[in-house]
C-alpha cells in the first residue's frame, strides 16, 4: 500500500479501539499501545504477535480483532486477516472498518465484484468513509464501470478537496473516456497539491500527447518538467523521444533531440521503466537512424541490439531485411523476413517484403520457400501460404496499377490541353463549346479512374472516426431528398485509428452519397460505429431501392453501376481505400428493402490501465508497440 493509505489504514483500524477503549483493562491497553508503536515502526511481525496477545486478553472486543486483521493484512497474511475482520464484524455489526478491510483483501486479489460489495457495506455504515469510497471507485474502474467509478472519485474530492489520490484517479477516468480537458483539470488540482511530483508532469505529458487538439509543444514541456524533477525518469525520457519522433518531419531538430534522449536511456547499465522495454528503445533508435541513408549502418546496429534484448521482436528483423535488400543482399534480406514470420505469422509487412522479392527479383526462391512452408504443420502452412498469396497478388496489382496510372495520367494531361484550346476557341467565337464540354466530361471520368487505381502509401495519423462520420453525413445532406431522416449511432468509446484522414473521409463520403442517391424519394439513413475486438466498424444502412443479388457480385467491378449515369467508381474507390488500411468493405442488400455497407478498419490508439492503488503511480500508460510498428 501507499504511505498515505497506510496512514489512513492505521486511523481506520484504531477508530473502533477508541470507540470502546473503556472496555479494555489496563494490561490490554498497554498491549494495544505497544502493538501500534511496533506497527508504526514497520516491525509488522512483532506487531502481529502483540495483537494476537491482545485478542487473547480481549476475545470479545471487536476493536482488538480489527487491529489484528489490519496488521495481518499489512503482513500479507490475507486469509488470517479476513478471519479477523469477519470476527470483528460479528462482534460489532455496526463497525464499518471490518468490511473495509475485507474489501481491501478482495481488491488486492482482483476479486473486484466482491470488493465493491464490501466497500458498499462499509459506506452504508459510515457514509463519510472516504477511503472506502475511493477504493470502491478503483474496484469499479477495474470492472470497466468507468462512470460509476468517476462518481465515487468525484464524491471523494468534494468531501475532501485535498484528496490528491482521488483527483488523480478521477483524471484517469476522464482520460479513459478521452475527455482530455476534464482529465487535465483534475491533474491541475493534483499539481496544486504536489507541484514537485514528477509523475504528475509525466502524466500531463501523456494526456497532451494523446489529445489531438493539443500542440506537441505542451507534451514536450510536461515531459521535460518531469525529467527536470527526476533525471532518472526513463519513462518521461522515452515518451519525450517518441514525441520528437512524431514531429521530426516538420521540425528537423526533433530527430537529433529524440536520439539524445534515447542515448541517455540506453547508456545506462540497468534500464528500469514501466512503459517500455529496452528492446523498444533500441528499435525506436533504429527507426530514427533509418531516416537517412548515411545512417543505415547505425540503424542496423540498433536493430541488432533490439534483437539481443528481445529475440522475438519481429519488426526489428523486418527492418534489418529492408536495409539488406536495399544493399542488394537478397538472400540475407529474405532470411531476415522469414525470421520475422517465424516469430509472428500475422506480420503483414514481412509478407509484403517477401512478396516484393519474389515478384521482382528471385522467382526461384519462391519454389524453395513454398517447400519450406509446407514442411510446417498443415494449419500454420495453410495460413502462411494464404497470406503470402494475398501479398503477391497485392504486389502484382500495385505494379499493374502503377502502369495504368501512368498511362491515364498522360491521357488526362492531353485532355486538359484539348479542353483549354476548345474553351479558348469558344470564347473567341470560333466554336468549340461542344468539344470543350465533351473534353471536360472525359477529363472528369479519367480523373476519377486515376483516384481508383492510385496506390500511394497512406499518410497515417490518428483519426477520430466518429467525427469523420459526422463530416461525411453533413456533406451528404446537401443532396438528400426531402423526407430523408438521418440517425447516427456513434460509440462514444470508439478508439482512434491510424489512417489517412483524407482517404478515409473520401471513402465515407462515397458510401454516404451512394446511400442517399439510392433514396430519391426520401427514406432513412442510419450510420453506426462500433468497436469489436481488434477492429472498428462503420455500418451505413439505407432504405433505398436495394441491389439485385446478381448485381451485388459485380458492384466492385470498375465502371459497373446500378444508377443511370453512374460512374461505377465510388464503391470501388472506397473499397480500395479500406484495403490500403488493412481493412475491408462488404455489402449486403435486399431489393426494395435497402442496402447496408460495412467498412472495417483495424483499431489503434492507446490502452488505458486502471487507476493504481499505489499513491500517484502513473496510470495513463500508452501501448507504444502500435507507434513503433507504424514506423517500420
Amino acid at each position: 500500500m501507499s504511505p498515505s493509505n497506510r496512514k489512513n489504514q492505521r486511523a481506520a483500524s484504531r477508530s473502533p479501539n477508541r470507540r470502546r477503549k473503556k472496555t479494555l483493562n489496563r494490561a490490554a491497553r498497554r498491549l494495544a499501545a505497544e502493538a501500534a508503536r511496533l506497527l508504526s515502526e514497520g516491525r509488522i511481525d512483532k506487531a502481529v504477535a502483540e495483537y494476537r496477545r491482545l485478542v487473547e486478553l480481549a476475545a470479545d472486543h471487536a476493536g482488538a480483532h480489527q487491529e489484528l486483521g489490519a496488521a495481518l493484512y499489512k503482513s500479507g497474511a490475507f486469509d488470517e486477516a479476513a478471519q479477523a475482520f469477519r470476527r470483528a464484524a460479528r462482534i460489532n455489526p455496526d463497525l464499518a472498518e471490518p468490511h473495509y478491510g475485507l474489501g481491501l483483501i478482495h481488491k488486492d486479489r482482483r476479486q473486484y465484484q466482491e470488493a465493491v460489495r464490501d466497500f458498499s457495506r462499509a459506506l452504508r455504515l459510515r457514509p463519510d468513509f472516504l477511503l472506502a469510497r475511493h477504493n470502491r471507485g478503483i474496484s469499479r474502474f477495474s470492472l470497466g464501470r468507468t462512470d460509476r467509478a468517476a462518481e465515487d472519485f468525484q464524491a471523494a474530492v468534494e468531501a475532501r478537496p485535498d484528496f490528491a489520490e482521488a483527483w488523480h484517479d478521477l483524471a484517469a477516468c476522464h482520460a479513459h473516456q478521452r475527455r482530455w480537458a476534464d482529465a487535465e483539470a483534475c491533474l491541475e488540482r493534483c499539481l496544486g497539491l504536489e507541484s514537485d511530483n514528477p509523475e504528475l508532469h509525466f502524466e500531463f505529458g501523456v494526456i497532451h500527447s494523446e489529445d489531438e487538439a493539443t500542440p506537441p509543444e505542451r507534451a514536450i514541456e510536461a515531459f521535460e518538467n518531469a525529467i527536470r524533477l527526476d533525471a532518472d525518469h526513463l519513462d518521461a525520457r522515452f515518451k519525450l523521444a517518441l514525441t520528437y519522433l512524431q514531429i521530426r518531419r516538420a521540425h528537423p531538430d526533433a530527430r537529433k533531440l529524440a536520439i539524445e534522449q534515447l542515448g541517455n536511456i540506453l547508456d545506462r547499465e540497468a534500464i528500469r521503466a514501466r512503459t517500455f522495454t529496452p528492446a523498444e528503445a533500441w528499435f525506436t533508435l533504429g527507426t530514427l537512424y533509418d531516416d537517412l541513408p548515411a545512417d543505415r549502418e547505425m540503424a542496423l546496429d540498433a536493430y541488432r541490439h533490439c534483437i539481443e534484448a528481445d529475440p522475438n521482436f519481429a519488426a526489428a528483423y523486418n527492418n534489418i531485411g529492408a536495409i539488406l535488400r536495399e544493399r542488394g543482399e537478397t538472400e540475407a534480406a529474405l532470411e531476415s523476413f522469414r525470421r520475422a514470420l517465424d516469430i509472428d505469422p500475422h506480420y503483414h509487412l514481412a509478407y509484403r517484403n517477401i512478396a516484393g522479392i519474389y515478384y521482382a527479383e528471385a522467382e526461384e526462391l519462391l519454389a524453395k520457400d513454398l517447400t519450406r512452408y509446407l514442411d510446417l504443420d498443415r494449419v500454420r502452412a495453410a495460413e502462411i501460404l494464404q497470406r503470402l498469396l494475398v501479398a503477391l497478388l497485392d504486389t502484382a496489382r500495385s505494379d499493374v496499377y502503377q502502369d495504368a496510372w501512368q498511362e491515364m495520367h498522360e491521357l488526362k494531361n492531353l485532355l486538359a490541353i484539348l479542353g483549354t484550346k476548345a474553351r479558348n476557341a469558344a470564347e473567341s467565337g470560333e466554336g468549340g463549346g461542344e468539344v470543350a464540354g465533351l473534353a471536360q466530361q472525359i477529363f472528369d471520368r479519367v480523373a476519377e479512374r486515376l483516384r481508383t487505381v492510385r496506390h500511394d502509401q497512406p499518410a497515417m495519423q490518428s483519426v477520430d472516426l466518429n467525427q469523420a462520420v459526422r463530416d461525411a453525413v453533413r456533406a451528404a445532406r446537401q443532396i438528400m431528398a426531402e423526407g430523408t431522416s438521418v440517425r447516427l449511432r456513434l460509440d462514444p468509446r470508439l478508439p482512434q485509428v491510424q489512417a489517412d484522414p483524407g482517404r478515409v473521409q473520401e471513402a465515407l463520403r462515397n458510401v454516404c452519397f451512394n446511400a442517399v442517391e439510392a433514396m430519391p424519394g426520401g427514406g432513412r439513413l442510419v450510420v453506426t460505429t462500433e468497436h469489436r475486438s481488434e477492429a472498428v466498424t462503420i455500418r451505413v444502412k439505407d432504405t433505398g431501392t436495394g441491389i439485385a443479388p446478381g448485381d451485388v457480385r459485380k458492384i466492385f467491378q470498375p465502371g459497373f453501376s446500378t444508377k443511370p449515369g453512374g460512374s461505377g467508381m465510388g464503391l470501388v474507390l472506397a473499397r480500395n481505400i479500406m484495403l490500403e488500411h488493412e481493412g475491408g468493405l462488404e455489402i449486403s442488400s435486399n431489393p426494395g428493402v435497402g442496402t447496408e455497407v460495412t467498412l472495417t478498419l483495424p483499431a489503434s490508439g492507446t490502452i488505458w490501465g486502471p487507476p493504481s492503488p499505489l499513491r500517484l503511480r502513473p496510470v495513463l500508460i500508452e501501448d507504444v508497440s502500435q507507434m513503433l510498428t507504424q514506423e517500420v
